[in-house]
């Protein structure tokens, strides 16, 4: 809760674009919170998170004049029809609601009624629904500080579960014990004690014992490298010493990068256009890699394959000409129980075909053009069952230095990629060299 808040027409707009700012990026599209501000003075009595039928969830959305119910939100209000995909059961909705209104259809929109702000709106209710409560959190007191320093008031308030009560907001303080000789470590010159205190005052940590501990909006600081980070600035980097390295070496491009660059001259000249995805992911996708303690918010998986981010790349550019063909060559993280970490990196090369001629044979024939090109004059190609894949329609197949899979992709996967063009694709692994 936020009290005597000063509102006018360009801080309204700054809480529009940070909102919309806060949902694209930590939210993940909303995926991992949705957020909202209510003129708190409108509301009555407690407020409730809670499903009702269908039928009851009435209310008139922001952006429209007149009443609808979810079901035509969901189909035909702007804002629905973007974030339709996140609600899973529609004859129950989930919505926020105080004694007598609804505040909002979570995750869709707010009501217009009690979340529509101007300059007359005094007290400000701010929720935030979600998965990740730690991130909400930090995102909740981040707000809730930027209103204090403008001389405004936040509160907590108390969410009543059936079996706990717990406040919000909440901080999660970290605690890192403050080793001298680390930090000195870590950024490659010797700092004095005193120095390092002071520096650390600078930046807001404060101190009990030997352990330092950082605001409690800041989420990003997890380790004493990021302790170390925040002296470095507060020091001010350009104090830093300069020193020579004691070592000498000749740079040169190493036997992979090599590889990879004359894959890339094959692919251009076949006439794809190369991307770059991330090695993470997020766990809805077929992942199976999942990250402990992800940094990246909202990607929490890594990738054994390159073809769902191509497919996905597709996906995001139906409006484009066909046909379009896209390859990509990075790493993925397989499984491998010989390795210490039971995790192995290894190299791929993945392509796709969408629209035009597109078909298994004629993308098999570039896939061969390449190899051969590698020396690998023999190719043998075997029956396959991918996932992704037409049955009879798909192979798997193994060269002297490559092996992979290649087909023409299912008409359920591109309904599920939104893709209404026919698509091929063949994928394979990388070795680090060619002897």
């Amino acid at each position: 809760m936020i009290k005597n808040v000063k509102l006018d027409d360009t801080k309204i707009k700054e809480l529009i674009s940070l909102q919309v700012m806060l949902h694209g990026t930590f939210g993940r599209d909303r995926k991992v919170f949705s957020m909202g501000f209510y003129d708190y003075d409108k509301i009555e009595g407690d407020i409730y998170y809670t499903a009702i039928p269908a039928e009851e969830c009435v209310f008139t959305p922001l952006g429209s004049t007149s009443e609808m119910n979810s079901k035509r939100i969901l189909e035909e209000h702007e804002t629905g029809k973007h974030y339709a995909h996140l609600v899973t059961d529609q004859e129950t909705p989930v919505v926020l609601k105080d004694s007598n209104r609804i505040l909002s259809l979570v995750p869709i929109i707010n009501s217009r009624e009690l979340g529509e702000i101007n300059s007359n709106t005094k007290n400000l209710f701010m929720d935030m629904t979600g998965t990740d409560e730690k991130l909400m959190n930090c995102v909740l007191l981040s707000i809730a500080r930027d209103f204090d320093e403008e001389g405004s008031t936040s509160e907590s308030v108390d969410i009543h579960y059936p079996d706990d009560v717990l406040v919000s907001p909440k901080a999660f303080p970290i605690k890192i014990a403050l080793d001298q000789e680390k930090i000195n470590a870590i950024l490659g010159f010797e700092l004095e004690s005193k120095e390092t205190i002071s520096c650390l005052k600078r930046t807001g940590y404060y101190f009990e014992g030997e352990y330092v501990f950082p605001l409690e909006y800041r989420c990003d600081v997890i380790s004493i490298e990021d302790v170390a980070e925040d002296i470095a600035r507060a020091y001010g980097y350009n104090r830093i010493p300069i020193t020579l390295p004691e070592f000498y070496t000749d740079g040169g491009l190493n036997k992979k990068s090599i590889l990879s660059n004359a894959l890339i001259q094959k692919l251009t000249g076949h006439g794809f256009q190369q991307v770059v995805n991330m090695i993470l992911t997020s766990e809805d996708s077929q992942e199976k890699i999942k990250v402990v303690e992800s940094r990246a918010l909202g990607l929490n998986s890594c990738r054994s394959e390159l073809s769902y981010g191509l497919l996905s790349n597709l996906s995001n550019n139906t409006a484009e000409v066909y046909p379009q063909k896209l390859f990509e060559i990075g790493e993925v993280l397989i499984e491998n129980e010989e390795k210490e970490t039971k995790i192995q990196n290894v190299l791929k090369c993945g392509a796709v075909f969408a629209g035009g001629e597109t078909s298994y044979s004629q993308l098999k024939g570039v896939l061969e053009e390449i190899l051969k090109s590698f020396g690998d004059t023999e190719v043998s190609f075997k029956k396959s069952n991918h996932e992704l894949l037409i049955k009879g329609r798909q192979a798997i197949f193994e060269s002297n230095h490559f092996n992979g899979f290649i087909g023409e992709i299912s008409l359920e996967k591109l309904r599920k990629f939104n893709l209404e063009v026919p698509v091929t694709l063949f994928e394979f692994t990388i070795p680090y060299s060619i002897e």
